[in-house]
């Protein structure tokens, strides 16, 4: 049975066959500087919803599309868990903001391993 590195497990879980441990092992969970940027966007102007992120990296040229840069803010939220949940701390609801579509949307926050933004994390990113 094979063991899986350190973080792996988030990505294939112990019922998953081999080669599913096996694709886990092999993806790199280290953060890209596309991530950081996204990161420190979002501890400048958040809390924002996924369509916030996704058109502020369209609009720095960091990616091309705005999937791309949604797959990344999803990376950071679940493999990573630096996006959390915008709480309104009177109600303990996650905020909600209207997107470009008239819909409600789920809005973020960046956090560190803490549960608090450390700024200097991603200092050269801005």
């Amino acid at each position: 049975m094979m063991q899986l590195a350190p973080d792996a497990y988030k990505l294939a879980r112990s019922t998953d066959p081999e080669t599913s441990k096996a694709a886990a092992q092999s993806i790199s969970l280290r953060l890209k500087d596309s991530h950081r940027w996204i990161l420190n966007w979002l501890t400048a102007h958040g809390p924002a919803t996924d369509d916030e992120m996704a058109l502020a990296a369209v609009d720095a040229g960091l990616v091309s599309r705005t999937e791309s840069a949604r797959r990344q803010v999803r990376t950071l939220r679940e493999k990573h868990e630096l996006i959390v949940s915008a709480v309104d701390e009177r109600t303990g609801i996650q905020r909600t903001f209207v997107n470009a579509s008239g819909r409600q949307a789920l809005a973020w926050v960046a956090k560190d391993a803490n549960g608090h933004f450390q700024p200097e994390m991603f200092a050269g990113y801005a």
